[in-house]
């Protein structure tokens, strides 16, 4: 949590300014300047304190950091409009600096602004931005790749049922924090009036730093463990455009240059497991993210042929480009591949034109057209057996994965919109939508989607606004075939392995059905009230193994309301459900066992938040969140077939994945003078969660055939409290 935005959100600026900076630096100057500058500045601290900062609380920040901390703020802004004294102006803003435990000015924002008013400007701008993704991460190895602990290479016994080998993995386990730290760098330059144009550049570095959750597997496919993958990454990023604006013609013309780059190509590290593996093996590897690079031309045009009718054209087209060195797994008997490197390309078109028009009086119409193509020209490789790395040439049955494919795919959207004001408060609009997705190497080379609808618009009593819509969508699939993405690969699936009957959700066909409305009612002085909803339900009739069936629900009503002079108050509900229900089997033998599962997911949130100005002088606030989610599991199982089920086999339903949350914030601040005011900031928030994935237990010695090391983070649950007394003077 960001304390110190919080207090400054609570502190509002004197004189109020826009989103991108403030005041309207863009145009051309003011014709008739004021005879003195205008000054806005402000600059606060604050000082205080937090306790129970555990488990998952300030993961997006970057905490814990419980203990004492101090923070400040401020923004200045400058704009001479003297008539001497020309048009120069600049703006400088500095947020989140703050000091604490373990940490000094760790992730500020900082920004500056300055330019000659309708001539040119430019800015220069930092951020840090944390994120905490676990505490308390079970694991044996650094993100270096070394073991922790004194752990020693090949000294875990992995027999399942020896309690030994357990007991060891435990004993040398830590726990680490897992996250990352993004450092942003942005620097901007533009020019106004050129002709007519207004060209600019924008230069962005970020670096981000850190380790995120993963595993890996040790050679033998039934030994696995939880591993801190690092991460050091830069991203650069280039932009020059440029734009033209009159009031029939706007455009606007740009190059992007996009670089990725990994400074660590790989994750090495030694097995700590005694499995059985081949003559020579000593360490597994992990291939990271590889570097690659992208160049892109952007041109929109906007066109008004005629007072009721505009015209807007959105293309592009880019080149990706990876060209990485391939590293041979060090234990690795004889080489897959005779390149070096792999010769990555990808080109992209995109392309948007959109018509809307007003032609008669109570009609308006829009028709648009987009087309996204991705043409993948990378090198496809054949890998020659064995195809796993423990010498088999098999892979479950059938042969190995052989090929890699480079896959493209080619969007295309049509979509029709005709509006009918029926009456003076009731406005009527049908739409119809046409989409055709091709692509390769897939279990389905080609899916057309129908979409028809139409919604109602209308003021249904004095004060009272509703509206309705609903849609139908039809998808279908051509020649579904399951088996079809492995067959590209190399790996023909048949009997038992077979996939055929297996659909894959985002391309079987699919009949969608969803409603929408929306209600507000200005009740009254200083009374509004409004609500929400939705209704989505999908159906798969060409499924049998896959999901099914799919629903989906949400109603959010809200009251708004002026309890007594100086007080605004406003309380809102909302309410989320999705469901689904899947079938899968197990072809083990032909005796085979259907396994169904049915999830329901809720989210139910329930708030105020209350502005009281007491005095001209003295504000208060006060607001609660409380949010309460829970995933149900419910499975069975059935067997095809004369078999009798296996207890292996039986499914049983995982323990309810539930949660609450609660945050509670109340702040008040006191204009001691005009210009100088004090606060208090108090939060208490509390989580309790309960995950079935983070009970268990960080060694897992009760797996049929192997050993796997978990995460384990444990629960998320915490307590925290945080109070700041602040102060800021604005002059």
């Amino acid at each position: 949590m960001s304390v110190a935005l919080a207090a400054i959100c609570l502190c509002p600026l004197i004189a109020s300014a826009e989103e991108d900076g403030g005041f309207d630096l863009d145009g051309p100057a003011a014709a008739t300047p004021a005879s003195k500058p205008v000054l806005v500045n402000e600059a606060g601290v604050g000082v205080g304190g937090q306790t129970g900062g555990v488990g998952r609380f300030g993961r997006y920040s970057g905490g814990p950091e419980d203990g004492p901390f101090g923070s400040a703020w401020f923004r200045t802004r400058q704009r001479a409009t003297g008539k001497d004294d020309g048009t120069f102006f600049f703006e400088a803003e500095g947020d989140d600096l703050t000091v604490g435990r373990q940490r000094v000015l760790a992730d500020p924002t900082l920004s500056f602004r300055a330019g000659e008013q309708g001539v040119w400007d430019g800015r220069v701008s930092y951020e840090g931005i944390a994120f905490r993704e676990a505490a308390d991460y079970h694991t044996l190895f650094g993100s270096g790749g070394e073991l922790l602990n004194g752990l020693t290479p090949r000294s875990i016994n992995t027999t399942a049922s020896n309690a030994a080998g357990a007991a060891r993995v435990n004993k040398y386990l830590s726990t680490v924090d897992i996250g990352t730290r993004r450092k942003r760098l942005d620097g901007e330059f533009r020019l106004f009036d050129v002709a007519g144009w207004t060209p600019s550049a924008k230069v962005e570095h970020e670096h981000k730093e850190g380790t995120k959750i993963n595993s890996l597997f040790f050679y033998n496919a039934n030994v696995f463990a939880s591993i801190p993958e690092p991460v050091s990454y830069d991203t650069d990023r280039l932009t020059v455009m440029t734009d033209y604006a009159t009031s029939k013609v706007q455009a606007r013309l740009s190059y992007v240059f996009s670089s990725f780059t990994n400074n660590q190509a790989s994750f090495k590290t030694v097995t700590p497991f005694n499995a059985a593996t081949i003559p020579g093996y000593q360490a597994s590897e992990l291939s990271l993210p590889p570097s690659n690079q992208e160049h892109r031309v952007k041109a929109q045009f906007g066109f008004s042929p005629l007072a009721s009718t505009h015209i807007a054209t959105n293309l592009s087209y880019g080149l990706q480009l990876q060209n990485e060195a391939f590293t041979g797994r060090i234990y690795e008997r004889t080489p897959k591949l005779t390149d070096s490197a792999y010769d990555g390309l990808i080109t992209t078109m995109y392309g948007n034109v959109t018509l809307t028009s007003r032609p008669w009086t109570d009609w308006n119409f829009r028709a648009a057209y987009t087309f996204d193509d991705r043409d993948n020209d990378s090198a496809a490789y054949k890998q020659p057996p064995p195809y796993r790395a423990d010498g088999t040439a098999a892979f479950n049955g059938s042969v190995g994965v052989q090929y890699n494919r480079p896959y493209s795919f080619r969007n295309q959207r049509a979509d029709l919109e005709a509006g009918y004001r029926l009456t003076r408060s009731t406005k009527a609009t049908l739409d119809y939508g046409y989409s055709v997705k091709e692509r390769d190497y897939s279990v389905t080379d080609r899916n057309r989607e129908i979409t028809t609808g139409g919604r109602l618009n209308s003021t249904l009593a004095d004060g009272v606004i509703g509206s309705l819509g609903y849609s139908h969508a039809t998808r279908q699939a051509t020649e579904y075939d399951g088996n079809a993405g492995w067959a590209s690969l190399g790996r023909n699936l048949t009997g038992n392995n077979s996939e055929k009957d297996l659909r894959m959700y985002t391309y079987a066909a699919r009949e969608r059905d969803e409603i929408k409305s929306t209600l507000t009612w200005d009740a009254g002085p200083g009374l509004s009230v409004g609500a929400t909803g939705r209704l989505i339900k999908d159906e798969f009739p060409d499924t049998f193994f896959g999901v099914t069936e799919n629903k989906a629900a949400s109603i959010g009503p809200d009251i708004t309301f002026t309890p007594m002079k100086g007080m605004t108050a406003h309380l809102y509900y909302t309410y989320q459900t999705n469901f689904t229900d899947m079938v899968v089997a197990n072809p083990q033998n032909g005796n085979s066992v259907n396994w169904r599962l049915r999830n329901t997911d809720t989210v139910q949130t329930v708030g105020f938040h209350t502005d009281w100005q007491v005095t001209d002088r003295l504000k208060l606030q006060l607001e609660d969140n409380l949010s309460y989610g829970n995933t149900a599991f419910e499975e069975a199982s059935w067997a095809r077939g004369t078999g009798a089920t296996s207890a292996a086999n039986s499914a049983t339903s995982l323990p309810d994945n539930k949660s609450i949350i609660n945050s509670l914030r109340v702040t008040g601040e006191y204009g001691v003078t005009d210009n100088m005011y004090v606060g208090v900031v108090g939060l208490w928030e509390r989580f309790v969660g309960e995950d079935y994935l983070n009970w268990q237990a960080a060694s897992s010695s009760a797996n049929q055939t192997g050993t796997a090391v978990l995460g384990a983070e444990g629960s998320g649950t915490y307590s925290a409290h945080v109070i700041m007394a602040t102060a800021r003077v604005v002059w």
